[in-house]
């Protein structure tokens, strides 16, 4: 228990520290999205170039880690979409929306400093493969699902759809990931110069993301439902990650260190702009008190979780 404890104390130590400064005022809103800025656009695309281009190729594209994540995350999706629609009589966007905070990770800020923590050399290839599934497939099929739910207020729902497409091209992490993976093909090198210049700026990602999510939470208040919040914090900090496992189990196998990988991903808190979509939608207070909650659970969990698979 103490190992564990020295593994996942430091992170929420820091999430705390962020959490602090925003009580004390010594971050304000723009300051805070500017850390979330140079964490998305800087820290980890930086970190993503470097660890997939220094990379063979062989290793970065695991095809059933692909599969067994993604069909975890899916199935989660499926089996909260249809339990708040058939059970709790919940609309589309009613719907949607606990199911994506159920099956959606934060993957950047909470789940990469963990990977680091847990691992003397950390699986990164695990990261740049959960990235490209959460960007290219999941993030999309949740937004139109949205979309669709409320197409009576927005636009077409094939406007929405290419929208989400065009936007896929500028996501910085694709962009990042398309770069690495072409270095890991053409074996070509970074320059040292450019390499040890990205390796300064991922140095700062954990940290700065995990202040970031501390700082966060210091704007959000949990309020409304707490059944309702609390049904979907604790389904995504433990059905999500089982669903993970299955799959891992039923699925040719993987690296074992990949596996766990994929675990500890499933098991962190919901992305941290839940409550920026669910704001669109007129659900920004439900999904920032779950995010609250999530992040305060998952010290339990996580812990029990490393007890597990340790």
């Amino acid at each position: 228990m103490a190992q564990v404890l020295t593994i996942i104390a430091p992170i929420f130590i820091v999430v705390f520290i962020g959490f602090c400064a925003t009580k004390c005022k010594l971050l304000d809103a723009a300051g805070l999205a500017g850390l979330g800025r140079f964490v998305l656009f800087i820290a980890l695309p930086a970190l993503i170039i470097i660890n997939v281009g220094n990379s063979d190729f062989q290793q970065v594209f695991e095809p059933w880690f692909f599969l067994a994540y993604g069909l975890g995350s899916l199935l989660t999706y499926g089996l909260v979409f249809l339990y708040s629609s058939r059970w709790q009589g919940q609309d589309t966007v009613g719907a949607g929306i606990r199911a994506m905070g159920s099956s959606f990770s934060n993957s950047g800020f909470i789940g990469f400093p963990l990977l680091l923590q847990v691992f003397d050399s950390p699986p990164l290839a695990a990261f740049a493969i959960i990235l490209v599934f959460e960007n290219t497939l999941l993030m999309p099929l949740a937004l139109t699902v949205l979309e669709y739910g409320n197409r009576d207020k927005n636009t077409h729902l094939l406007n929405t759809i290419g929208q989400l497409l065009a936007r896929l091209g500028k996501n910085p992490i694709i962009i990042a990931i398309a770069v690495g993976v072409l270095l890991s093909v053409l074996q070509l090198p970074i320059p040292a110069a450019l390499n040890n210049s990205l390796q300064l700026l991922s140095n700062a990602s954990a940290g700065v993301a995990l202040f970031f999510i501390g700082a966060s939470l210091g704007t959000h208040k949990v309020s409304g439902r707490l059944a309702d919040i609390s049904l979907v914090a604790i389904l995504k900090l433990t059905l999500h990650p089982a669903m993970v496992a299955l799959m891992l189990l039923i699925l040719p196998a993987v690296d074992p260190q990949m596996a766990k990988a994929a675990i500890l991903f499933a098991a962190v808190p919901m992305l941290s702009i839940y409550a920026i979509i669910g704001a669109r939608f007129n659900y920004g207070a439900f999904c920032s008190s779950t995010i609250t909650l999530s992040t305060v659970l998952s010290f339990i969990t996580i812990a029990i979780l490393l007890l597990l698979i340790q």
